[in-house]
């Protein structure tokens, strides 16, 4: 059953290449992996999707 739904979806995560080594702290703060790093993604995030 095709219902034609278009889900939008945002990846978080580690990109595909080398992460150089540091504690966990570290480099989950680097990419954004962290508590506020994460909030920042999902709120820049949202705002792109409602600013039309």
């Amino acid at each position: 059953m095709n219902k034609n739904i278009l889900i939008i979806i945002l990846n978080i995560g580690l990109p595909d290449m080398f992460i150089p080594s540091g504690n966990k702290d570290e480099i989950c703060c680097e990419y954004k992996l962290d508590y506020y790093g994460i909030k920042e993604q999902i709120l820049t995030w949202l705002s792109t999707l409602f600013a039309y």
